[in-house]
C-alpha cells in the first residue's frame, strides 16, 4: 500500500520518496480538537492529553504549547544570539546617534519590559532574525490565535496537538495501532469537545480501505458478469464452466508464487486481478469453440498459432511495463504474464480432454461474418480518426498528473482536510517543503542551508531554520573574539556613550548590549529562546537512524521547476521538494517520458511479432485495425464524456495495444484458414469477458484502478476520484504537520 511503488525505482521520483522515507515527514500527525465554546477552557485537559501522547511508543516531538507567555522577554533574549548567528560585519551599519534617538522615542510610550529590550537591542540587528521568522510565518500560511500560548484557531474554537510518528509509508497496521493509542490517550473527552486526526497516515488507511473494497467489489461483480455471459452462450453445456475456472486457477497460482518472490505484493496489482482473469479467459473460449463438432484435436492444433501469438503480444506489453522500473508494474508483469502463460498451457493441453467429443455448442449464439465494402470501411476509419482528434486534445488538456490521481483516500477524509484548511490556513497560500536528510541534525541542516543558498541564486525564496549550523556558529564566535572586532566594539561603545550624553540618556544606557555580546562570544553553551526552541524541534528532527531538516517555500509551478532544476543540476543529493506542484511536474516528467518510450516499444513489438508470423504487410495492417479503432473510439468517447487522463490510464493504453491486436490476429488467421477456424463467436465473447473483467473496476473508488479500467473496458466516463478542490488538498495536508506549528 505504498504509493512509491507506482513510480520508477530510479531517478528523481525514487530520490524524492527515499528522502521522504528517511525524514519521516509523512509520519507527522495533527490531532485536532473542536469545542462548542472557548477552547481555552479545555487548556488543562489538552495539557494532560499532550503528556499522554508523548508516552505512546514511536511518538516523538509532541507540541502543544509553542511559546512562553512573555513575548517581550523572549525577544529580549535574542541579543545573545548575535555572535552566533551573524558575523561582525553587522557592526558596520550601527549608528549610535540613531540608537539614542530611537530609545528616546520608544521611552515616551513605556511598555512593560520596554527599557530592558531597548538597552539590549540598540541597533536592530535582531530585526534580521525577525525577518526570517516573519518569512516563515508567511510561507506556513497558518492562522493561529496570537494571544494564546498554544496552537489554537483565531476564533478560539479549535486547538491542535502535533507529534511525529515513526511509521514507514504504507504501514496500515502500524497506523491502526497508532490511532488506537491516540484514542486511548485523548478519551474520554469532556462535554462539548470532539477530536479527529488530520495526517498523511490517514491516507494510508484510506488507500487500504479503498483498494480492499474495490478488489472485493470488482471480483464479485466480474464473477456475476462471467456467469451471466457463460449462461447466455453455453447454457446447455455445463462443461463450459471449465473456461473461467482455468484462468482463475492460473491467477491464484501466480499470485501464490509472487508471495515467494516479492517481499510485499502491491495491493494495486491484486486489485487488477479481475481484469487479468478477464484477459486470460479468452483462451479457453477459443479452445471450446475449436472442440465443437468433429476432430477437436486437429482444430485445437490449428488454434495453437493464433493463441500463441495472442498470448505473446499480451505478455510482451506486460513485460515492457515491467521494464519501466516501476515496482507495481513489475509485479503486474509477473502476475499477468504468469497467469496468461499458465492459462494458455492449460487451455491448449488439458481443456480439450475435459471437453472431449460431443461439445457441439448447441444453444450457443452464432455470430456470422459479414463483409463491409472497402470504401465504407475506409470511410468509417476516417470518421473515427477525425472524431478522435478533438477528443484526444480535450483528454490531454484535462490531464491530471497530481499525486491525487494515485490516491484512493475516501471523500470523507478530503472533506475533513478541506475543513481543516479553512479553519487553520490563510486562503490562497500554498506551502511546499524542501527536505534534507543526513546522518545527524548538523549534517542535515548544513545540507539544507547550502541548498537554500543555491535556490536564492536561482530566484527562489525559501525559509530554512533560523539557526546556523554548529560549525558556522563556532566560526562566527571566533571572528567576534578577534582583536579587530574587540577594537571595533570598544570604539562603538565609546561613541554610544557620547550619543547618550548628547541626548540626555544615562551614559551607560547601552552597556547591557556590549556585555551580552562579549559574554555570548566567549561562552561555549547555547540556550535558545522558547520560540526558537519550538522551531528547532519542528524543523530539525533527529532519530536513532538519521536526521532531517526542512525549509518552507511558496508552492508555485515556477518555484517547482526552478527547485527541481537546482537539485538536479547542482548535486544536492539527499534533498527533495515535497509539495503539490513539485509532485505534479515530477509525475509528468518521470512517467510521461517512460510512457512515450514504452508505448513506442509496445507498438513496435506487436508489429514485429505480427510480421514474423504473417510475413504480409496487408495482414499486419489488417491485424492492427482493431488497435487503431480502439484508440480512436477511446479518444472520441473520452473527450465527449470529460475523461481526465491520469498516469494509470496512460500506461493502460500500453496494455490496450497488446490486447486489442488479439482480435485482429484471430480475424486474420480465420481469413487464412476459413475451413479450420471460426472465431466470430469466440472473439465476441472474448471481448465481452474482457469488458466484464476490466469493466467491473469502473466502479472503483481508487483513481488508479478506475483509470486502468476505463481504458481497458473501453467505457470512458467522468473522472471517478475526489473533486478537484478536494484532490488538490492532498499534497498540502501531507505537509501540514510540518508547516502548521511554524508560526511565531
Amino acid at each position: 500500500n505504498d504509493v512509491s511503488m507506482l513510480f520508477p525505482g530510479d531517478g528523481e521520483a525514487a530520490a524524492t520518496f527515499r528522502v521522504l522515507r528517511e525524514t519521516r515527514l509523512s509520519g507527522t500527525v495533527n490531532v485536532e480538537f473542536m469545542a462548542d465554546r472557548d477552547i481555552a477552557e479545555y487548556r488543562g485537559f489538552l495539557d494532560r492529553a499532550a503528556a499522554k501522547l508523548a508516552e505512546l511508543p514511536k511518538v516523538s516531538s509532541v507540541l502543544f504549547r509553542y511559546r512562553s507567555g512573555d513575548v517581550l522577554a523572549e525577544w529580549s533574549g535574542f541579543s545573545h544570539l548575535i555572535p552566533r548567528f551573524f558575523t561582525p560585519d553587522v557592526l558596520s551599519g550601527c549608528d549610535p546617534d540613531a540608537a539614542a534617538r530611537n530609545a528616546l522615542k520608544q521611552l515616551a510610550f513605556p511598555v512593560p519590559g520596554g527599557a530592558k529590550r531597548l538597552r539590549l537591542q540598540p541597533f536592530g540587528i535582531e530585526n534580521r532574525l525577525l525577518g526570517q521568522l516573519k518569512l516563515l510565518d508567511e510561507l506556513s500560511g497558518m492562522r493561529i490565535a496570537p494571544e494564546l500560548d498554544f496552537l489554537a484557531t483565531c476564533d478560539r474554537r479549535r486547538a491542535m496537538i502535533v507529534f511525529d510518528a515513526d511509521l514507514p509509508p504504507g504501514d496500515a497496521a502500524g497506523v491502526r495501532r497508532l490511532l488506537a493509542g491516540v484514542r486511548q490517550a485523548v478519551e474520554p473527552l469532556p462535554a462539548g469537545l470532539s477530536w479527529r486526526i488530520v495526517s498523511g497516515a490517514v491516507h494510508t488507511l484510506g488507500n487500504e480501505e479503498t483498494l480492499k473494497r474495490d478488489a472485493a467489489v470488482a471480483g464479485a461483480l466480474s464473477l456475476v458478469l462471467f456467469a451471466l455471459l457463460f449462461w447466455i452462450f453455453y447454457r446447455r453445456d455445463l462443461r463450459a464452466l471449465w473456461i473461467p475456472a482455468v484462468p482463475a486457477l492460473a491467477s491464484l497460482l501466480t499470485l501464490g508464487i509472487m508471495t515467494l518472490v516479492f517481499k510485499e505484493v502491491c495491493m494495486y496489482v491484486v486489485g487488477l486481478g479481475s481484469c487479468i482473469t478477464g484477459l486470460a479467459v479468452d483462451q479457453g473460449i477459443h479452445v471450446y469453440a475449436a472442440c465443437r463438432g468433429g476432430d477437436p484435436v486437429r482444430r485445437t492444433a490449428a488454434l495453437a498459432l493464433p493463441m500463441a501469438l495472442s498470448a505473446g503480444t499480451s505478455i510482451l506489453v506486460f513485460i515492457l511495463l515491467g521494464a519501466t522500473g516501476i515496482g507495481a508494474y513489475l509485479q503486474l508483469a509477473v502476475f499477468a504474464g504468469g497467469a496468461l502463460f499458465l492459462s494458455a498451457l492449460i487451455s491448449l493441453f488439458i481443456l480439450p480432454h475435459l471437453f472431449k467429443s460431443g461439445t457441439n455448442g448447441a444453444g450457443t449464439p452464432e455470430v456470422k461474418a459479414f463483409e463491409v465494402p472497402r470504401p465504407a470501411a475506409a470511410a468509417l476509419l476516417l470518421f473515427l480518426a477525425l472524431a478522435a482528434a478533438p477528443g484526444a486534445f480535450r483528454v490531454l488538456k484535462n490531464a491530471d498528473f497530481s499525486l491525487a490521481s494515485l490516491d484512493g483516500t475516501p471523500r470523507r477524509v478530503f472533506a475533513e482536510e478541506a475543513d481543516f484548511n479553512a479553519a487553520w490556513r490563510t486562503p490562497g497560500v500554498h506551502t511546499a517543503v524542501l527536505a534534507a536528510a543526513g546522518r545527524d541534525g548538523e549534517e542535515a541542516l548544513g545540507k539544507l542551508r547550502r541548498g537554500v543558498e543555491k535556490l536564492a541564486a536561482a530566484g527562489v525564496k525559501a525559509a530554512p531554520p533560523p539557526r546556523p549550523t554548529a560549525a558556522e556558529q563556532t566560526a562566527n564566535r571566533k571572528l567576534w573574539r578577534s582583536a579587530g572586532t574587540k577594537a571595533a566594539l570598544d570604539t562603538l561603545e565609546r561613541k554610544c556613550r557620547e550619543s547618550c550624553r548628547r541626548h540626555r540618556l544615562p551614559e551607560r544606557f547601552f552597556e547591557p548590549f556590549f556585555r551580552t555580546v562579549a559574554a555570548s562570544a566567549a561562552s561555549e553553551e547555547l540556550t535558545l529562546p522558547p520560540m526558537l526552541m519550538h522551531l528547532e524541534r519542528k524543523m530539525i528532527k533527529c532519530r536513532h537512524d538519521g536526521a532531517s531538516a526542512v525549509a518552507l517555500l511558496e508552492d508555485t509551478p515556477e518555484n517547482a521547476l526552478k527547485v527541481r532544476k537546482v537539485l538536479r543540476e547542482q548535486g544536492c543529493g539527499g534533498m527533495a521538494l515535497l509539495g503539490r506542484e513539485g509532485f505534479r511536474t515530477m509525475i509528468r516528467d518521470e512517467l510521461g517520458s517512460r510512457f512515450k518510450f514504452v508505448m513506442l516499444l509496445s507498438a513496435a513489438g506487436a508489429f514485429a511479432l505480427l510480421w514474423l508470423v504473417f510475413r504480409s504487410w496487408r495482414d499486419v495492417a489488417l491485424a492492427l485495425v482493431p488497435v487503431f479503432t480502439a484508440f480512436a473510439a477511446l479518444a472520441a468517447l473520452g473527450g465527449l464524456c470529460g475523461f481526465r487522463a491520469t498516469p494509470a490510464a496512460a500506461f493502460a493504453l500500453v496494455l490496450l495495444t497488446g490486447l486489442a491486436v488479439d482480435y485482429g490476429v484471430y480475424a486474420v488467421c480465420e481469413a487464412r484458414s476459413p475451413h479450420e477456424l471460426s472465431v466470430g463467436t469466440p472473439v465476441l465473447l472474448s471481448a465481452l469477458t474482457t469488458v466484464a473483467g476490466a469493466g467491473a473496476l469502473v466502479f472503483s473508488h481508487h483513481p488508479a484502478l478506475y483509470g486502468t479500467a476505463v481504458v481497458l473496458a473501453g467505457e470512458p466516463g467522468f473522472y471517478g476520484c475526489a473533486p478537484a478542490a478536494e484532490a488538490e488538498a492532498i499534497a498540502e495536508n501531507d505537509l501540514q504537520g510540518t508547516a502548521a506549528p511554524l508560526t511565531a
